[in-house]
């Protein structure tokens, strides 16, 4: 089912490679997110030269994997897998529903096409933001900020809500990565955990067991918004992709824990292109 336009993908300036859009809105009292996810795992099959390149990046610990690391996937791969402004890319969609009061109210994983999307950067969202410029994109944008606010009070990280359009793109991605991972405990999907308590990003561990991660009131936690630049976000994908269309599970428990152990001993767990988030 494709959703055409009612899509926002909000990105640093000079963004070529987009992985992730959102629609966020509020009716029958509840807010509603739907976060739509390129399906990487199309492109990149299990133990496959780039899957390969990609895992050896991961877990090695002395691999330059920062902000200018290694670029792992040529860039025909990336721009085929990318969210575009071509109609009908496969996405994985995350959908969430709370309460107004920030309690869930729902979560649902499915394989979809995405019809189109409203694409602006960072400056352009901001201006939008504060000078309240009418518009479609402009109104998923303000419910995606009064949402982020919600959230925030909900799971107890920070006074206030917000600061700038970035905050409001990375809390949405941590509701949708956290909707993932309770969508996996209750359907009980093996997926890599990602457990932190504590400020310290050093204290994130990768994990098949849900501890849970503060930063979203300890709820599960399992990445899926950032495929082509986390390696567990890949993982991940596939697992889903599998359950969702009746597969076996790509990986076994074991295969998941040794993946997990070698990336905590790398220190920056999953990160194949781009900063930790």
């Amino acid at each position: 089912m494709a959703y055409s336009k009612a899509t926002l993908a909000i990105d640093p300036p000079g963004t070529k490679v987009r992985e992730d859009a959102i629609r966020a809105s509020s009716h029958d009292g509840k807010w509603f997110l739907r976060v739509h996810v390129t399906d990487a795992a199309r492109g990149i099959a299990v133990r496959s030269n780039e899957d390969n390149r990609a895992r050896n990046v991961v877990t090695d610990a002395v691999a330059s994997i920062g902000n200018h690391g290694p670029q792992v996937y040529p860039a025909s791969l990336l721009n085929a897998l990318a969210l575009g402004p071509r109609d009908h890319t496969r996405v994985i969609a995350v959908s969430a529903a709370y309460t107004l009061d920030g309690d869930g109210a729902g979560v649902v994983l499915s394989a979809q096409e995405l019809g189109g999307m409203y694409v602006v950067d960072y400056r352009q969202a901001e201006l939008a933001l504060h000078q309240h410029i009418a518009g479609a994109w402009h109104k998923i944008l303000i419910a995606a900020s009064d949402l982020a606010h919600m959230l925030r009070r909900r799971w107890g990280v920070a006074e206030g809500g917000p600061e700038t359009v970035a905050d409001i793109v990375t809390d949405m991605m941590r509701a949708a990565n956290a909707a993932a991972g309770s969508w996996a405990v209750e359907n009980g999907v093996p997926l890599l955990f990602l457990n932190r308590s504590g400020a310290a990003c050093e204290s994130s561990r990768l994990s098949v067991t849900p501890v849970g991660h503060d930063t979203v009131g300890g709820a599960p936690y399992a990445r899926v918004t950032s495929p082509l630049r986390r390696y567990d976000d890949l993982i991940n994908q596939r697992s889903i992709t599998a359950h969702l269309a009746g597969r076996p599970a790509p990986y076994s428990l074991q295969e998941l824990n040794d993946l997990a152990a070698a990336m905590n001993r790398a220190h920056r767990p999953g990160v194949v292109r781009g900063p930790a988030t």
